[in-house]
This record gives C-alpha cells, structure tokens and sequence, in this order.
C-alpha cells in the first residue's frame, strides 16, 4: 500500500492549502476566495496522486485499453475542475459571504500578506536542500517548548493533520474502488468496505504520523515569523469566522473526494471493462 508515501505528501499540501492563500483577490465571493486560498493550483495533480496509487494496487492481467480507460476516468474525475464544482457548492451551503468576507480581509492583511509569503517560500523550498537542511540545523540549536506548542495549536486550529489524514484515506479508498468497479481486483483483494475499516482503524497512527510531517513543515514554513504573529493567526483561525472557513474547507474537501470516488464507480461500472480485463 502507498498509502504512508500518499499521506506525507499530502501533510504538506494540505498544510499550504488550509494555513494561507497564494494570491489576494479584492472580491469577496466563495469563487474568489477558492482562488485566494489557492485551491486551484493546489488540486491540480490530485488526478496524478490517485492515479499513482492506483497502479500500485494488484490488478488481474488487464488489457491495455481498459487500463487506459480507467486511468482516463480517474484523471476526468479527480480533475481540479470537477473538484471546485463540488467546493464550491458545499461552501455556498455552509459558509457565510461575510464569513468569506471576514476571511478575505485576514488574507489581505498585512500579517495575512506575509504569512503568504512564507508559505510560497516553503513550498518553492520543499523541491530543493532549504527544508531538510534547515530541519538539520534544528538538531543544534532545537525550538523552544513555546514555540512548539504554538505551531501544534495552528496545526489544530486550521485542521491540517485532520484533512491530511483525511485526504490520504481518500485517496487510497478511490483507487481501491477503480480497482474493484472495473473488475481488475484479484480474488483474494480486499473490498473497499473492509479497507475502509481497515485504515480507520488505523487512523490514530496515521495522524500521529502526519502531525509530525506538518510539524516540520511548519518550522520551516514559519521560521521568520514571530512568535506573537503566530498567536495572532491562531486567533484568526479559532474566531468564529475563521474557524468556520477551516470546519467548511475540511468538509468540503471530503465531500468533493467522496462525490468523484462515487462518479467514478458508477462509470466505471457501465463499461465492459470486467470482461476486457479478464480476456
């Protein structure tokens, strides 16, 4: 299972999307704060995360033109476009426009501005020695308990080890379920029920682990920012604007993997795919 590799992959990505915005925008609605917080450059390769951890489940010997089919359907339905739909319609039901205003006005703000900043220089760092080099340098002179407990409050407050977590089973579960509604499961595959049991059963350890990679991250991320900035964003998030943004992202994300998990299993399953695979 890939699903550790998946889960640590997306403790940063899900990090960057619920701690600050890639790009300002001045109109407050939910399909400009969905650009503000940079959703949209976020949920690009989602498609290539489920894809991936689809080819590296167990299949019957398939040929080439069902595969193709069904990594097509994975890519059509995972695919940023279809994700927003689906966002956006949960936020429209549950988040307020002046929670969305209050929202975008954090993201403006000066703190707001530069938190953005870090986290844009953090994700341009995790592709190069910056971050582990840095994490490196920690073993020295190591953060303070303060400090510490700081970042783990903002992990709890904006919800990115939940919605890593949450996202990592997501995604294992979809690939599980392309593999069984296209008939390429082997006989002794467990079902989609059972690895769904099976990864709640594990999910304490799983964010226990997750904690920890979004931990790092966040040294990284805000290794310039002081400790009373990071009170104030805290305070941000644990606002009942702001705590409502994050509670309606974290839903709506699960909503939207839940809806394309259910699409493709119901186009998966009007093909002849069960009799290409087994030919």
């Amino acid at each position: 299972m890939q699903l550790a590799k998946c889960t640590l992959s997306f403790a940063l990505m899900m990090a960057s999307i619920l701690c600050s915005p890639v790009q300002a925008e001045s109109e407050h609605t939910h399909e400009s704060l969905y650009q503000q917080a940079g959703l949209d450059r976020q949920f690009e390769g989602l498609w290539r995360e489920v894809r991936s951890e689809y080819a590296g489940l167990p299949k019957r010997e398939e040929s080439h033109d069902s595969e193709q089919t069904v990594l097509d359907l994975i890519e059509s339905k995972f695919s940023e476009k279809q994700l927003r739909v689906s966002i956006l319609d949960y936020w429209k039901q549950h988040l307020s426009l002046s929670d969305v205003k209050f929202v975008s006005q954090w993201l403006e703000s000066p703190l707001g501005l530069e938190l953005t900043l870090a986290e844009v220089n953090a994700s341009v760092g995790q592709g190069d020695t910056a971050m582990p080099t840095y994490l490196n340098r920690l073993r020295e002179a190591p953060p303070s308990k303060t400090r510490i407990d700081l970042l783990r409050l903002l992990d709890k407050a904006v919800r990115a080890s939940d919605a890593s977590t949450e996202m990592g089973m997501n995604v294992h579960l979809a690939a599980v379920t392309a593999q069984h509604a296209s008939g390429q499961a082997p006989d002794n595959a467990a079902t989609t029920e059972q690895q769904a049991k099976s990864l709640e059963s594990d999910r304490g350890l799983i964010k226990a682990m997750i904690r920890q990679d979004v931990l790092r991250y966040n040294l990284f991320a805000y290794r310039n920012i002081d400790d009373e900035s990071l009170r104030r964003y805290i305070t941000f998030a644990n606002s009942p604007s702001g705590e409502n943004y994050h509670k309606s992202t974290f839903f709506a994300i699960k909503a939207a993997m839940l809806t394309a998990s259910e699409e493709l299993q119901r186009q998966l399953r009007g093909l002849p795919l069960q009799a290409n695979s087994n030919s």
